[in-house]
C-alpha cells in the first residue's frame, strides 16, 4: 500500500512538473515570436504599405499623404538610405536622445537627420481692458526629419489668462504626438500635471515612454518629460527631457 501511495505521489509530481514546463515553454515561444515580430526590419515596400495602411485607416490622413508623396519623390538611392536610417537601432536611440537635448536645432549624419523646435503665440489674443486680463495661447513643437521628411513630432498647447503680474487661470493644456512615422518605435503616455495659477508662469507637463527592440541588446526603453510653459511676459518654452 505504501509503495502504491509513493508511486501515485511520484506520478502527480511528474505531471505537475511537466505541466509547468509545458506552460513555460509555450510562454517562452510566444515571447520569442513577439521579439522576432517587433525586431523585424522594414523595406521600402513595407514602409510604403505602412503609410498606405494608415491612409486607408484614416490615421493622420493629410500628414501621411504628405510623407508618402515626399517618400516617393526621393530617388531610389535616397529611399534605401531613408529605410536604412529607420531600421538602424543605434540611430533610433540617438534620435530619441537628441529629442531631449533641448537645442533649437540638432543635425547629424551629415545633416540627413534634423531635430528642431518651434515655439510661438497665436495672433488672436484678447485683452479685457477693464481688468487688464490678457488671454494667451502658446503653441510649440519639437520634430525629427529624415532626409527632409518629418517623421516624428511632439506638439503642445497651453491657453491661460494673466493680468501682467500673475497667472489668473489655465483654461486648456495638452501635449501630444502630432506625427509618428517611425514604425519600429512604440510610444505610450503616462502621468501629466498642470500648475502655475497665482505665479508668473503657467506649466503643463506630460510623460511619454518609448521602446523598441534593439537587435543586440534586446528591449530598449526610456521616457521623455515634455513641458510647455507660458508666462506673464507672453513668452513660451517647450522642453523635452
Amino acid at each position: 500500500m505504501k509503495i502504491l501511495k509513493k508511486f501515485v505521489a511520484s506520478m502527480l509530481i511528474f505531471i505537475m512538473v511537466f505541466s509547468v514546463s509545458g506552460f513555460t515553454n509555450v510562454f517562452a515561444a510566444e515571447d520569442s515570436n513577439n521579439y522576432k515580430q517587433k525586431s523585424n526590419y522594414i523595406s521600402v515596400e513595407s514602409y510604403r504599405d505602412f503609410l498606405e495602411e494608415r491612409i486607408s485607416n484614416n490615421q493622420q490622413v493629410e500628414d501621411t499623404k504628405d510623407v508618402l508623396s515626399d517618400f516617393e519623390n526621393l530617388s531610389s538611392n535616397e529611399r534605401e538610405k531613408f529605410i536604412s536610417y529607420i531600421n538602424d537601432p543605434d540611430l533610433n536611440l540617438e534620435i530619441l536622445k537628441a529629442l531631449s537635448e533641448n537645442k533649437t536645432y540638432v543635425a547629424f549624419n551629415n545633416g540627413d537627420i534634423v531635430v528642431s523646435s518651434n515655439e510661438q503665440f497665436d495672433q488672436e489674443d484678447s485683452i479685457q481692458a477693464r481688468s487688464s486680463i490678457q488671454s494667451r495661447t502658446a503653441t510649440a513643437s519639437r520634430s525629427v526629419s529624415v532626409l527632409g521628411l518629418k517623421v516624428f513630432e511632439y506638439s503642445g498647447e497651453i491657453r491661460y489668462k494673466h493680468n501682467g503680474s500673475s497667472i489668473r487661470s489655465i483654461d486648456h493644456a495638452n501635449i501630444w504626438i502630432s506625427r509618428n512615422f517611425l514604425p519600429l518605435v512604440d510610444f505610450s503616455w503616462n502621468d501629466s500635471s498642470t500648475y502655475g495659477v497665482g505665479s508668473r508662469t503657467a506649466h503643463h507637463i506630460e510623460y511619454c515612454t518609448w521602446s523598441f527592440v534593439h537587435e543586440k541588446i534586446g528591449l530598449t526603453y526610456g521616457s521623455h518629460q515634455i513641458e510647455i510653459t507660458g508666462n506673464v511676459n507672453n513668452n513660451t518654452t517647450f522642453s523635452v527631457r
